[in-house]
């Protein structure tokens, strides 16, 4: 792991990134050329204080393998060079996940804060392939797989919720198609 002489500020993460995640992503045709996932490895994290404000609990520490998606924008923005290594400065709210290896699959997936992994099902399972750009929300149901600490909402495993289908985001963990999406853009749950 790198070692930085470096105090962090606030609620800020410093990551040591890894290559991107290939072969297991579906990123959105619109966002192909710009949206790139990572893990990376935490290497300091801000003591979750700034002036004025009510300090805020870091949820991540030093070693622990996070998730995060990126773009080339935030890579140049808020890199920080140490020793020939390029870092990231990220906030703690750009991380979608805890991991517990660099192989990521839903086994290993934990959400942090608001962040929900939900399952997407055809609800008529046919052998036909449908474009991402003509699928209609209806088509759908969306299964809750795990849900990040800081969720509010009353959900659990295997409750069935409605979604704001453009707020998700799509990922492939092992074989199996899943969504990431915040609290506030889950929109009911099936009793």
């Amino acid at each position: 792991m790198t070692d930085i002489p470096l105090k962090i500020f606030g609620d800020r993460v410093l990551v040591e990134h890894t290559k991107p995640v290939e072969g297991t992503i579906h990123i959105p045709q619109m966002a192909q050329d710009r949206a790139i996932y990572r893990v990376g490895r935490v290497v300091r994290v801000g003591d979750g204080r700034w002036p004025g404000k009510d300090p805020v609990e870091m949820l991540v520490a030093p070693g622990e393998l996070v998730y995060f998606q990126t773009n080339d924008l935030i890579v140049h923005s808020q890199g920080v060079h140490w020793n020939g290594q390029h870092l990231l400065m990220l906030l703690q709210n750009d991380l979608i996940a805890r991991v517990r290896s660099l192989d990521v699959s839903v086994e290993v997936f934990e959400p942090l804060r608001k962040w929900i992994l939900v399952k997407p099902e055809f609800k008529d399972a046919s052998a036909i392939v449908i474009p991402e750009s003509v699928r209609d929300p209806s088509m759908f149901t969306w299964t809750v797989t795990k849900v990040g600490a800081r969720v509010d909402l009353p959900l659990k495993s295997g409750d069935q919720v409605t979604v704001r289908m453009d707020r998700c985001s799509l990922i492939v963990l092992g074989r199996t198609e899943y969504a990431y999406i915040e609290e506030q853009f889950v929109t009911g749950l099936y009793e």
